[in-house]
């Protein structure tokens, strides 16, 4: 009987001390626990919840970046996709993409996905030497002051010794398709010659500044940094003669509008259907052709903080290099923050609060990356120098 009373009264404590500490929680009693408040409203640029847990914080965090008022001419402007032509249109334009010569069959294996990720500096050297032509050029690159070789390269696998299998495999790049961008005019070939700087210079910076900010595959990079210069080579080829003249130093939201008017697509866009007609690898295609598209579209609207952080670095090097080629800036040092872009940066500075592009813009005034770059301009300046004479 004494049990049975004791059991009993332990439980009818234990049950006032639930009550209780439900009331409590009721009332907004229970313990304090630090408040989080949760803005509901999604700020642009502001990268997703998925995104922000994918990875670690950085111990030291920059600024947010908070989206001001777009500038009306960006916000008046959408890229349209080649998907979205109609059939008569589409076809009009892929008849005249095809006047565009196709770059040699090893171009094909030279950018394939496996041979970027895998291919050995025996394999790349004996890739070019298919092709004598691509090799002459090559070697006459590779020799050039650019470079600062001590002695004369004579072979392709000595020049993937002394520059890297990168340096190696982003100059057959170019050389490759500049057979397939050949003007009689005068005009139109000075700017394939400015783009095909401008790709140079971006390419290299590119790899430099990858290599800096640990990215993976840097090479890899700067090598789709060269292919997105496809879309705008043909947007010159394909343009009314003076639209291509006066646009061509104009930023990357100026031409785009002009093509979009003139073409149907804009230079990105024209580099998807290219490529496609060339029969490159769908990944690859894409990769290329979604550089260009930061110019309207913020990092968190990418499929991956990875992929944003790639596509952000390409398009900053493609920027700062075509103004380098243009002569509107001395150095990669001289852009200090993104308003040196203008408008052609202002989604950029999404990209920028990614993890490994934190410290992009200090990365820019390393002194041996201005020096490698400023003597790479010099070489390509007295070659136009040359050329012109």
């Amino acid at each position: 009987m004494g049990n049975s009373l004791f059991f009993w009264l332990g439980g009818v404590v234990l049950l006032a001390v639930a009550l209780w500490f439900w009331l409590s929680r009721s009332n907004g009693k229970q313990p304090s626990q630090p408040k989080v408040t949760r803005n509901n409203t999604p700020q642009a640029g502001t990268p997703s919840p998925g995104m922000a847990a994918s990875r670690q914080a950085p111990a030291t965090q920059p600024e947010p970046w908070r989206a001001t008022a777009v500038p009306p001419a960006l916000a008046a402007f959408s890229l349209t996709h080649s998907d979205s032509l109609s059939d008569i249109s589409r076809g009009l334009l892929l008849a005249r993409l095809k006047s565009i010569p196709r770059p040699p069959r090893s171009f094909q294996q030279l950018v394939s996905p496996d041979f970027l990720l895998r291919a050995t500096s025996t394999e790349l050297a004996d890739l070019v030497l298919g092709e004598p032509l691509i090799a002459g050029k090559v070697l006459a690159r590779v020799n050039s002051p650019v470079y600062g070789l001590q002695k004369p390269v004579v072979q392709i696998g000595q020049a993937v010794t002394y520059l890297g299998l990168n340096a190696v495999r982003g100059i057959c790049v170019q050389y490759m398709l500049d057979e397939s961008f050949k003007s009689d005019s005068p005009e139109i070939q000075k700017i394939f010659d400015d783009i095909w700087k401008a790709g140079a210079l971006a390419s290299d910076l590119c790899f430099r500044l990858g290599q800096k900010l640990r990215l993976p595959d840097p090479g890899v990079l700067s090598t789709h940094v060269v292919l997105s210069y496809v879309g705008h080579l043909a947007a010159a080829a394909l343009l009314p003669k003076d639209v291509a003249v006066a646009t061509a130093h104009a930023g990357l939201l100026e031409r785009a509008q002009a093509e979009q008017s003139h073409l149907g697509v804009a230079a990105c866009e024209l580099a998807r259907l290219l490529m496609h007609s060339w029969e490159l690898p769908p990944d690859l295609i894409e990769r290329v052709s979604i550089i260009d598209g930061v110019l309207v579209t913020p990092s968190h609207v990418t499929d991956s903080p990875m992929q944003a952080e790639q596509t952000g670095l390409s398009y900053l090097s493609a920027r700062v290099g075509e103004r380098l080629a243009q002569g509107q800036l001395d150095l990669p040092s001289d852009i200090t923050d993104l308003e040196a872009l203008g408008t052609d940066g202002f989604y950029l500075g999404s990209y920028m609060q990614l993890p490994h592009l934190q410290h992009c813009l200090q990365a820019l005034q390393a002194p041996e990356l201005n020096v490698a770059i400023e003597r790479m301009l010099q070489t390509l300046n007295n070659q136009d120098a040359q050329a012109q004479a």
